[in-house]
Parts: C-alpha cells; sequence; structure tokens
C-alpha cells in the first residue's frame, strides 16, 4: 500500500520541513508490503504548512476524496495520470502552535495532528467496505508512535 504526504510549505518553516520529510519517508516505509483489502490501495494526506489569507486561497484545505478509478492531467508533466483506489484529504495544522516549534516538536506536533486526521476514513467507511479501517488506523498510529514518540495534537 502507497501512504504518503503531499507537503506545501511556506518558506517562513522551511527549517521544519524535515519534520514533515522524515514523517512521509516512515510512512512509506512501513506501509510498503502492508494490505488491508482490495477497496484502497493508496492513501495520500495532504499537508499545507501555510499562513495568511493568500495561501488559504492558493492552497484550500481539500475534502476528503475516494477515487476508484480516475484519469487526471499532471500539472508537472502535463501528460495523463491514471488513480486507481485513491484516499486523499488536506489538513492544515495551526501555523502559529506549527512554526513555534523546535525540529523535533514540530514532527510530534504534526504527527498527532496526521493521526487526528485519519479519523475522515472511519467516516467515510461505506465507500470502500473491503478495507479495514481499524486495522489501517491502529497501524498508523504504531507507525507514528514508532517515530515521534507519543503524538500530540
Amino acid at each position: 500500500m502507497n501512504v504518503g504526504l503531499a507537503i506545501e510549505s511556506d518558506r517562513a518553516v522551511e527549517h521544519l520541513v524535515p519534520a514533515a520529510v522524515g514523517i512521509t519517508n516512515a510512512l512509506e516505509a512501513y506501509f510498503g508490503d502492508r494490505q488491508y483489502g482490495p477497496d484502497v490501495i493508496e492513501i495520500i494526506i495532504g499537508l499545507i504548512l501555510m499562513t495568511g489569507s493568500v495561501s488559504e486561497r492558493l492552497h484550500p484545505v481539500r475534502p476528503f476524496a475516494y477515487r476508484r478509478f480516475a484519469t487526471e492531467r499532471s500539472r508537472i508533466t502535463g501528460g495523463i495520470v491514471e488513480i486507481h483506489k485513491s484516499a486523499s484529504w488536506d489538513v492544515r495544522p495551526d501555523f502559529a502552535v506549527f512554526s513555534g516549534q523546535s525540529l523535533q516538536g514540530a514532527r510530534d506536533y504534526l504527527c498527532g495532528v496526521l493521526l487526528a486526521s485519519t479519523a475522515v476514513l472511519q467516516e467515510h467507511q461505506s465507500e470502500y467496505p473491503d478495507f479495514d479501517v481499524p486495522g489501517f488506523r491502529a497501524d498508523f498510529e504504531t507507525c507514528l508512535r514508532a517515530h515521534c514518540g507519543k503524538p500530540e495534537a
């Protein structure tokens, strides 16, 4: 299963982005050989680490989306990309809290925010009945605890 973060960050917190990159690397390594059923094979969490009204307009928090199959044009290459059995959603952590952290504090804060965000999977369980949401969420927490210690939002 593919699990990762799509990170959008403000230049003001550039020094804290390695915390988010470390989390996405841990998620990719942990979930790479795991399966939770045929209905979801990819989970992407958009992590918006930006502040201000301009960033809210340019980088709005997108709601949960589940796609069994879709084709989209890549913004980078312009080519057509196929999306199969993918769940995605965005989170925007409190910028003031995040930006005031040390690197370790930022990592722990993000782990807590990300863990809390997985509740959206339970809310939409009817869209993918053959996906073990409780098992995935338990493993997500295990992964984050191993990487971050005790995640706190």
